[in-house]
């Protein structure tokens, strides 16, 4: 690489083979900010004030930063969820989960993707996991197939203000 290229990403300049050394870090009160930040620069949706709420209390154990150089470069956020057809059992929704688009490809989504995946794994009731991506998010969908996930259905309008609106559901069954 040149040393022009390197000015201009210097996190791809530096990389060494596989991927970046990373650490998680709780989303709590004093850091909920950050992830509203990080959230209005990765996706399309602004979250209301109850998700942040939510992120820190009732949902906080499916919830991590990821840091690199004590950076957060992306965030997971999911919810434990009853199962429609059997109470019995559970299912975690990822509501959100994104890297900022210079720490891509190196294995920081699948870090935090994994992250969700072995909180499925603790606890047996856990049947699924699962999430809503926006039908041309080409990029999205090949990265959770990638990892085992299904499209199970198409939810036309689920957007209300961005286009197009319609989601696919892709689910990943566990335990």
């Amino acid at each position: 690489r040149s040393r022009e290229d390197a000015q201009r990403d210097p996190i791809r300049a530096n990389k060494m083979p596989g991927s970046l050394d990373t650490v998680f870090g709780d989303i709590t009160e004093k850091n909920i900010k950050q992830l509203e930040m990080i959230n209005l620069i990765l996706f399309p949706v602004k979250y209301p004030k109850k998700f942040y709420t939510d992120v820190t209390s009732a949902y906080k154990k499916f919830c991590t930063f990821v840091y690199y150089n004590d950076l957060i470069v992306g965030a997971v956020c999911g919810r434990l969820e009853d199962n429609k057809e059997n109470p019995q059992q559970k299912s975690i929704y990822i509501m959100t989960l994104g890297v900022l688009s210079s720490y891509r490809h190196y294995g920081i989504g699948t870090k935090l993707l994994n992250f969700v995946l072995d909180c499925a794994k603790e606890t047996s009731s856990i049947k699924s996991v699962y999430l809503h991506v926006q039908v041309n998010n080409q990029e999205a969908i090949e990265f959770y197939k990638s990892h085992g996930f299904n499209i199970t259905k198409t939810e036309v309008k689920y957007y209300k203000k961005i286009e197009p609106a319609d989601s696919y559901v892709l689910e990943k069954s566990v335990n």
